[in-house]
């Protein structure tokens, strides 16, 4: 119980500061930030949990490192979601333009038509810019270390499940 429990404060603690955080300044570069604040609180809040022991010698050093595994993997499980959410997407695009539709529907082909408005490509492409993943030069984008290190990654992933077709 010590061990869901000091992971489930920290993880409170941490999407606190994170709410309060967003609502005073959205910061540039959103997902690094949320990985900065993910790793502040676990190494302030652990260390303080185990040098205050609050579960009276529950929290041994084992099981302190499975709280740390757990709030790790949420955290990750978190940032994994909100980079999903972080930008236009044209999964919740679909889905806003369906619901806006109501009980009367859409027609696929009204679908289509107002999906052409949203400029997916070119909000991406900025993203890759402002985090380092791309740089723009007078012959044109090319990756950045950053950009190839990520890209040779999840193409040997693909490679490895054997998946033939091209996208993301």
């Amino acid at each position: 119980m010590a061990v869901f429990l000091s992971a489930s404060v920290l993880l409170a603690v941490a999407f606190a500061v994170h709410l309060i955080w967003w609502r005073l300044k959205v910061p540039r570069r959103q997902p690094l930030a949320l990985l900065v604040l993910s790793l502040t609180v676990a190494v302030c809040g652990f260390t303080a949990i185990y040098a205050a022991d609050p579960f009276a010698g529950e929290l041994s050093l084992p099981r302190l490192l499975l709280a740390v595994l757990l709030f790790g993997s949420i955290c990750v499980v978190y940032l994994i979601l909100f980079s999903a959410m972080e930008e236009d997407s044209p999964s919740l695009t679909l889905i806003r333009l369906i619901s806006e539709a109501g009980p009367r529907g859409i027609h696929r082909t009204e679908l289509l038509k107002a999906v052409e408005g949203h400029s997916y490509i070119k909000v991406r492409v900025d993203m890759m810019i402002s985090d380092g993943m791309a740089v723009e030069t007078a012959t044109g984008l090319r990756l950045a270390p950053q950009g190839l290190w990520l890209s040779s990654l999840v193409l040997s992933y693909r490679k490895m499940l054997a998946r033939k077709n091209v996208g993301g």
